[in-house]
């Protein structure tokens, strides 16, 4: 589903700042339902990957929302892509930084 994201549209826009470390702090789990709380549990069966919303509250509380009956949170992984996005760019930029540290001693090996 494409989302509306024109620039027109947006204001205070300011880079991701630490994503990496804030990637870093997000647990992937495996998990099963609990299905007893649900409503309809739908086609919610078997093994699931994902993260848990409270952890994921603690470190980008941009992407999680709270249901206001339930009190029960959810993630957006959508609204997750860019800080992965931003997270994966700062590690290229430690790898390269590091192909270039690798590359000035061996020049000064030689």
């Amino acid at each position: 589903t494409a989302l509306i994201s024109d620039s027109q549209l947006k204001t205070n826009v300011s880079d991701i700042d630490s994503a990496l470390e804030k990637v870093t702090r997000l647990r992937g789990v495996s998990y099963e339902w609990n299905m007893s709380p649900l409503p309809d549990p739908g086609s919610m069966s078997g093994t699931q990957l994902g993260f848990l919303a409270q952890e994921v509250d603690t470190v980008i509380p941009e992407v999680v929302r709270k249901d206001s009956i339930t009190g029960m949170k959810s993630v957006d992984y959508s609204r997750m892509v860019p800080v992965l996005a931003e997270a994966v760019k700062e590690l290229n930029a430690k790898v390269s930084n590091n192909a270039d540290l690798a590359s000035s001693v061996d020049s000064l090996r030689q």
